[in-house]
């Protein structure tokens, strides 16, 4: 695992290292997710566009045989999460 120091500006601004950037592929107007856990670790992840996500749940439809609804998706993007963190963990 890598480790990359920011500092932060006067204007709540960091620099992300130029290696980090490569290894991501973060060029400007990159879209990021800083997530915080309860325990104050944070992540930060480069966003997926919408275009990298068509079809991703289409396995979701096809096990239940019907068309998807709103609650399908919020509980299938939870327990991938959930599943996510797990693996992360162990």
């Amino acid at each position: 695992m890598n480790h990359f120091t920011l500092t932060v500006t006067s204007k709540g601004q960091v620099t992300l290292p130029a290696e980090f950037r490569q290894k991501l592929g973060i060029e400007a107007g990159t879209k990021l997710t800083l997530a915080v856990d309860d325990n104050g670790e944070a992540r930060l992840r480069k966003s997926k566009s919408l275009r990298e996500l068509a079809g991703s749940m289409a396995h979701v439809g096809r096990d239940l045989g019907r068309a998807l609804t709103r609650a399908d998706i919020d509980e299938a993007i939870t327990t991938a999460i959930v599943e996510k963190e797990a693996r992360s963990d162990g």
